[in-house]
């Protein structure tokens, strides 16, 4: 005969989950004796996780035991714990791999402790841990207002979180209208080369569940916190690819102005020809593409009004197309499409290339399979037509710079499907 055996999971861990220990000693009155600590490197956080009294079943999961937001990142490689009969009893130690650190999580009846009773009252007016955020404010934001290591995201470090601050780059612009909602000089100043890479021993890229974007694709009345969700995304990994795991319903397209996951940053761009490029890696693998879903590159002033994009996109029936999108004022000003076999390519690399003497973008695409050398190309290079106008202020703002991202859309009715891009490049052309 023959076996098989299911292994059933209790609890699904943050991206690039390293160091576990189990917490053995009985501070806090032994409230935490026996619970699992771990360092999530992807979301910078210490999760906590306790147990039922075999093991099988998570009675507790704190995924902000311990956050580290501000005002860079740390991100936690391995941990451990120390127990009652070691040096520094209830203490936990972290590695921090880009502040090259050892962090130390101090119990509060630890030494020299206050130990004293938090009551974790939803209070604005009380801060009982003095971490610098009110009780209220953490309680928005599902941190501990009882523990000090725990924190909320606050961009501008200015003692109130990101959730509840309308200005989270304290630039004067609030964030519902701000295309860069967490840099407060729009890149205005960020020149060229730009490049986002999420490989493991990249540093990290940091911003936005370290993604190195700034901010999303804006429609004026959604916050950017709420076009994207940090457990719907992987960064780094294995792959060192950024992947949005499931591609909902949403698109800039027309008047929908819908997008989700539509990450860009901002870039001031120079007056020599340059372009914007990306690897979309195994596109549409595993799946038959359907109508309007979409993953690849876009450029334009930040809103879902105004923008130029390329993208691979499924269809109706076969052959798979480029697809090269303008859009201004919600209105179609430019729609080319060229045939292309998907799925198939190792990856596809979409290119934009922009000459702000003469005020165009014109696009290009790749389909390649992987060599030892990079793209081993399996037909010529697919051009998107002429070069395409684009307005002039996209590119001479002294105060806000050309919006560059990715995106990756769909309007239904097809179902979410996965998304991967290896890098994201802006340099001279």
């Amino acid at each position: 005969g023959s076996k098989t055996s299911e292994t059933t999971s209790i609890s699904l861990l943050p991206n690039s989950s390293n160091g576990i220990a189990e917490y053995t000693t009985n501070n806090f009155g032994g409230a935490m004796k026996g619970d699992l600590v771990l360092a999530a490197y992807g979301p910078s956080k210490i999760v906590r996780i306790q147990l039922n009294s075999s093991g099988g079943a998570v009675t507790l999961r704190d995924d902000n035991f311990a956050t580290f937001s501000t005002p860079t990142p740390v991100k936690p490689l391995d941990i451990t714990t120390m127990g009652a009969n070691e040096a520094f009893p209830g203490t936990i130690w972290i590695a921090g791999f880009n502040s090259n650190k050892i962090h130390v999580l101090e119990p509060n009846d630890f030494g020299g402790g206050s130990g004293g009773t938090c009551t974790g009252a939803d209070n604005a007016s009380i801060d009982e841990d003095n971490d610098g955020y009110d009780n209220a404010d953490e309680i928005d934001n599902g941190t501990n207002p009882c523990s000090s290591a725990s924190t909320p995201p606050d961009n501008d470090g200015d003692g109130t979180s990101d959730l509840n601050d309308a200005d989270d780059d304290n630039d004067g612009r609030p964030d519902l209208t701000d295309p860069f909602a967490i840099d407060a000089t729009n890149g205005a100043n960020r020149s060229l080369p730009v490049v986002l890479s999420w490989e493991n021993d990249a540093p990290p890229a940091g911003r936005l569940a370290n993604t190195g974007f700034t901010g999303l694709m804006m429609n004026g009345s959604t916050s950017y916190r709420n076009q994207f969700s940090e457990t719907g995304i992987v960064v780094g990994g294995a792959a060192g690819v950024l992947t949005v795991g499931d591609v909902p319903a949403g698109d800039a397209t027309g008047g929908k102005n819908s997008q989700q996951y539509g990450f860009q940053l901002g870039v001031d761009a120079p007056s020599s020809t340059f372009e914007v490029s990306t690897s979309i890696v195994n596109p549409f693998s595993g799946i038959s593409p359907g109508a309007s879903q979409q993953m690849g590159i876009v450029i334009g002033d930040g809103t879902q009004h105004n923008f130029v994009k390329l993208v691979l996109k499924g269809k109706d029936g076969t052959p798979e197309q480029v697809h090269l999108w303008k859009e201004i004022g919600d209105a179609k000003s430019v729609g080319r499409n060229k045939s292309i076999t998907l799925p198939g390519p190792d990856y596809v690399e979409l290119r934009l290339v922009v000459n702000p003497s003469n005020g165009t973008v014109q696009g290009f695409a790749q389909p390649c399979d992987a060599g030892s050398s990079g793209c081993t190309p399996l037909a010529a290079e697919i051009k998107m037509g002429n070069p395409v106008a684009i307005p002039s202020s996209w590119l001479t703002s002294s105060t806000t710079g050309l919006a560059v991202g990715i995106i990756s859309t769909s309007t239904g009715p097809a179902p979410p499907f996965p998304a991967t891009w290896d890098y994201l490049h802006v340099e001279a052309a």
